[in-house]
């Protein structure tokens, strides 16, 4: 009954440690594969900002949007450096009588943009 009792033991100790590491290397998998995909998307969008530009000459119109916050700001030619980032959105939400504020891990992309001779 001793060697049965202690199989379990070490059989239960070895499942633990076998499930956590699994669950370490799971996240880390899923984190990168969902980073790699937002990342995809903002890229999209940046693209989307540079064809705009380059058809109007101008910066395209900011708008409130809940998954997506733009904007733009005017800075010194060579001064801002493209990366990717991550952030927190301040992302409100209406309900009957009040308004409730709160943060929101997400991703960023700092880029820059020439349109109507500024640099953005």
């Amino acid at each position: 009954m001793k060697l049965l009792a202690r199989y379990n033991r070490v059989t239960l100790l070895t499942t633990i440690i076998v499930m956590i590491i699994t669950g370490i290397i799971y996240y880390g998998a899923i984190n990168l594969i969902l980073t790699r995909i937002v990342d995809k998307d903002l890229l999209v969008e940046e693209n989307e900002i540079y064809d705009y530009v380059n058809l109007n000459h101008k910066l395209p119109q900011v708008f409130e949007s809940n998954d997506q916050q733009i904007s733009f700001s005017e800075a010194q030619p060579g001064s801002v450096k493209r990366e990717f980032i991550n952030t927190l959105y301040l992302k409100t939400k209406h309900h009957r009588h009040h308004i409730q504020r709160e943060y929101e891990s997400g991703r960023g992309l700092v880029t820059s943009v020439i349109a109507g001779g500024k640099y953005y």
